[in-house]
């Protein structure tokens, strides 16, 4: 009697699994038509809103510092390529006098001194920092209120609220530090260099007391046949603006900074840039005073030149990068 119960239950059992298995659809066909592995709609539209406030509380939260750095960041990457524009600029006009006669046909009765091209220069760095800080900052709250934004569609947005709004920030922010260190050091270096120059070759023929309002400096020949060692010099600031700019992404990406970086970075490389500045004006000043006894040779100025830019780039990049790790200490990051 056991038995025979005993083989009708299995038997039963047994043809309840085979229904079972002709009834149940392929696992794609399951995965893309019965929704499974997603909750109802009713479910996700509640788990979407839960998720979209917590989304908005973190918002509200989020440090004013993330948004302060990021516009302040763009402005210096906008302003370092106004000052590289700039710098380019006066280098044209320098090496082309046709350029200069245009310039003096379109702007009449406007003289051109080392004076006035730095109140120009400095009026155009400033309104573009100013007004690339605006702009970010705009920028910067629109997408952090599409960062929250709900839709129609219940699982995209789900997928959209899957990265905070904090996230999407730091992303930002990170994203503009390389333009924002490599563009600044290129602009200030390149702005200095060029301007610097310009008061050199002034003092050189011209009185001390005349040197920032003289409007003869573009007429100067020696300021056209002197360019080689300027170019040279702009040339050495962009390539190292380059080598900290990829250093500071390859840094987010990796987590470790490059040889390059800690060594600018170092102390050691600012009291090395103001030694170099000290000799380099000593011998550039004695070089000046020479001029009516003897010409200094090809070798002496690219020396002179090399020198000076490497104390600037010295200074600028210690300076730049103690910057950058402030802005990184109230990031936390």
């Amino acid at each position: 009697m056991t038995s025979s119960l005993d083989r009708m239950i299995s038997s039963d059992l047994a043809a309840l699994e085979t229904d079972a298995r002709h009834e149940l659809p392929p696992s794609a066909t399951s995965l893309r038509e019965t929704g499974v592995y997603r909750d109802a709609l009713p479910g996700a539209a509640a788990r979407r809103d839960a998720l979209a406030e917590e989304r908005r509380v973190q918002l509200a939260l989020m440090p004013l510092a993330i948004a302060q750095v990021f516009a302040h960041r763009v402005g210096r990457a906008a302003a370092g390529a106004m000052a590289l524009v700039v710098s380019i600029g006066v280098v044209m006009l320098l090496a082309d006098p046709l350029l200069m006669r245009f310039l003096a046909w379109l702007i009449p009765g406007v003289g051109v001194s080392i004076a006035s091209c730095a109140m120009v220069a400095a009026t155009a760095i400033l309104v573009t920092y100013v007004g690339a800080t605006w702009i970010a900052e705009a920028w910067f709250t629109r997408r952090m209120r599409e960062a929250i934004e709900t839709h129609a569609d219940v699982y995209a947005d789900l997928d959209h609220l899957a990265r905070g709004p904090i996230d999407v920030a730091q992303k930002l922010v990170r994203k503009v530090d390389g333009w924002s260190v490599g563009l600044v050091l290129a602009g200030a270096a390149a702005i200095v260099t060029v301007f610097g120059y310009l008061m050199v070759i002034t003092a050189s023929f011209q009185p001390l007391s005349r040197m920032l309002s003289t409007t003869s400096m573009f007429a100067e020949r020696a300021a056209a046949d002197n360019l080689g060692p300027l170019v040279y010099a702009l040339v050495l600031a962009s390539s190292l603006a380059v080598i900290l700019g990829r250093g500071c992404d390859r840094e987010h990406r990796f987590g470790n900074p490059t040889p390059t970086m800690q060594r600018i970075g170092h102390w050691s490389t600012l009291a090395f840039g103001i030694v170099v500045a000290m000799t380099v004006s000593f011998a550039a000043t004695r070089m000046m005073l020479r001029l009516h006894v003897q010409l200094p040779s090809h070798e002496h100025r690219y020396l002179l030149a090399i020198g000076a830019e490497a104390a600037l780039l010295a200074v600028t990049g210690w300076g730049v990068l103690w910057s950058r790790r402030r802005e990184r200490a109230r990031l936390g990051d």
